[in-house]
């Protein structure tokens, strides 16, 4: 396959594969193409690369429903942002004394009857807009917004364009009425108004972003959790949030079910719920819902911390204990170990699935099994943290800004097993070295989590093709694994946590910096699975 037009070169005689972004993505993407460097200056070596990253690109675009690019926080914006300019033009005809009403109000009248509303609810519950199908493509373009209209993301921004509609001429209709209490102002004078201390729960999470440096993974699981809250009850200012809110949104999370498939993903929290209210599934764990309830009370917080908040409303809010249903991670036997290394396919057969990313699929378990390392830590290991220390070499933990680790005491280095190194793995580190590769496995995603999608695999790998059907056995269980085999080695304890990354809570943990490299490498190379023979992998020099 020639692939001339998506190669280029360029930066220093660098090649790149370039490909324009579907229009669909752009705007949810911010991108106009897809870059990705093929780090090679050699014209051969870019040809067959960017076979490769053409495939990716081509499998992730497949996956993507260009056509479904409206999520639902993007649908309400659009209507939250129609009906602002509709109450706000309103506003303006009334100040000049223009006549009444408004004339952009298509297709429903200002007087309409109960009966017109109860019909144009019930078109808007079976998802029949083509009564405001003109309409709704003229704000989408007007917003700048193109997509199909037999998309599903299409109507989605309909229902909510048709229920800001509703909801403006009712209203219009306080206004007539003169029901409002007080004299309407612009949205933005009174946003302008509230100053500080109108602060939203989304400007709060703004807020607790910017007071320091978080792990990517944090931010994200913040901003879901508080995305959710803002789907139950709205974006509410935080001095108007109650306890009795969060207790609501704490009761929300529980009747969330534990596996979510197909579109669940678009769905909003209150979508959900009715979607699942009568079905016999299982729901999500305890650990799950102290974890969202924790983000809604750690962002609070922080406006207390701040005065904007005088009194924490999530304080105190309970959540069953998380330790009686959270199932239990068990260690690997010697006959799982036999099944997952001498007689699966990766091992055996030197398969690599495409989810598996390329060598990833054969390494990141056995590193796992010596180092006892977690995913996310093996995942976002690059060549130049392999180093020599004295007569060992050593893997480094690290958080570099790009690259997080779960706590403090994660960072930390590894002595590199002797198994490993018969293996080959220090050959392939100096490999990927040689041919300009930083990352140690270079076909798993960049963006996002990068273990997300392997992580997917490895345990359904586990299950389907290793036959370990135990559901408390995943790859955390390599963790498991390593941690009973250095008490098998009598390991001192501080060893094991020096290694695994735990914090010592010991007092003499306090004092001290700390085991050498010297001392760690030699009870490591202790470490043995007896009667396990992991095969070499066929070629070291693979991606």
């Amino acid at each position: 396959m020639r692939l001339d037009r998506y190669v280029q070169r360029r930066d220093r005689g660098y090649f790149y594969f370039r490909q324009r972004m579907p229009s669909g993505l752009r705007d949810i993407t911010g991108k106009q193409e897809i870059v990705v460097s093929l780090r090679t200056r050699c014209p051969r070596e870019a040809a067959e690369r960017a076979v490769f990253i053409y495939a990716t690109v081509q499998s992730w675009l497949e996956e993507v429903d260009v056509s479904d690019t409206i999520t639902p926080k993007h649908a309400m914006a659009i209507a939250e942002h129609w009906r602002r300019r509709m109450l706000d033009a309103d506003l303006d005809r009334r100040i000049e004394g223009q006549p009444l009403p408004h004339p952009g109000l298509p297709p429903f009248r200002r007087d309409r009857t109960q009966d017109e509303s109860a019909r144009v609810m019930d078109q808007a519950r079976r998802g029949d807009f083509e009564h405001a199908a003109g309409w709704v493509n003229e704000e989408l373009t007007r917003q700048g917004v193109a997509i199909p209209s037999d998309s599903s993301g299409w109507r989605r921004a309909a229902y909510y364009l048709v229920r800001a509609q509703l909801q403006v001429m009712d209203d219009l209709q306080r206004r007539d009425d003169n029901s409002l209490g007080e004299l309407p102002v612009h949205f933005g004078d009174a946003e302008a108004e509230q100053g500080s201390a109108g602060h939203t729960l989304s400007q709060a999470l703004a807020g607790w972003k910017s007071e320091r440096t978080r792990p990517p993974n944090t931010l994200l699981e913040y901003s879901k959790q508080v995305q959710r809250f803002i789907e139950l009850h709205g974006d509410l200012p935080v001095t108007a949030i109650n306890k009795q809110q969060v207790r609501e949104f704490k009761e929300a999370i529980q009747r969330l079910p534990k596996a979510r498939r197909g579109d669940d993903a678009k769905r909003t929290l209150p979508e959900l719920i009715a979607k699942y209210n009568d079905s016999d599934v299982p729901r999500v764990v305890p650990t799950s819902v102290k974890k969202a309830v924790g983000v809604i009370h750690t962002v609070l917080g922080w406006c207390v911390r701040e005065g904007i908040l005088d009194d924490n409303p999530a304080a105190n809010v309970r959540v069953p204990d998380a330790r009686r249903g959270r199932s239990s991670r068990q260690p690997f036997s010697r006959d799982d170990l036999r099944a997952i290394f001498e007689r699966s396919r990766v091992y055996r057969s030197d398969l690599r699935p495409y989810r598996g990313s390329g060598e990833a699929a054969y390494w990141i378990p056995v590193l796992a099994l010596y180092t006892g390392a977690r995913l996310g830590e093996l995942g976002q290991l690059r060549v130049a943290d392999f180093e020599t220390s004295g007569k060992s070499i050593v893997v480094s933990i690290r958080d570099d800004g790009q690259r997080s680790v779960k706590t403090k005491s994660s960072l930390r280095r590894i002595p590199v097993h002797w198994r490993l190194i018969d293996l080959g793995l220090i050959e392939r580190v100096e490999w990927l070295r040689s041919i300009g590769r930083h990352d140690l496995f270079p076909l798993l995603p960049t963006s996002g989590k990068r273990t997300a999608r392997f992580s997917k695999w490895i345990n359904m790998y586990l299950r389907d093709a290793c036959g370990i059907d135990d559901p408390n056995k995943v790859f955390h269980s390599f963790r498991h694994t390593f941690k009973d085999a250095c008490r098998e080695m009598e390991l001192p304890e501080g060893v094991h946590n020096a290694l695994l990354g735990h914090a010592d809570g010991s007092v003499g943990g306090l004092y001290g910096s700390g085991y050498s490299n010297r001392v760690l490498n030699e009870w490591l190379q202790k470490i043995e699975y007896p009667g396990l023979k992991v095969p070499p992998p066929e070629v070291i020099t693979r991606l």
